[in-house]
């Protein structure tokens, strides 16, 4: 858990100011999810880690709520620039 919370708090600047709250949420996540999704499980205690990060950040609904947030903020561009160019980076 100190993990997740380091990452957590290190993936914090990525996060536009400008962006809406629900924004920065789902950017945080997003940025969250990609690390994990590169996390090796070699062991069961590591795989159940991973697994806990992976829930606690609902990375299973990450797509879902993409495509809420982009119907959500339809008109804004600056918004959309932001969610998609967190969709592809890496915090690494």
């Amino acid at each position: 858990m100190i993990v997740l919370a380091a990452l957590m708090v290190s993936l914090v600047p990525a996060v536009n100011a400008a962006d809406p709250r629900d924004v920065a949420d789902y950017v945080n996540r997003r940025l969250g999810c990609n690390h994990w999704a590169d996390e090796d499980g070699y062991d069961a205690e590591r795989r159940a880690q991973i697994g806990r990060a992976v829930a606690k950040l609902r990375c299973g609904s990450l797509d879902l709520d993409e495509r809420a947030l982009r119907y959500r903020y339809r008109h804004n561009p600056e918004v959309l620039r932001q969610i998609e160019k967190r969709r592809v980076s890496y915090p690494d």
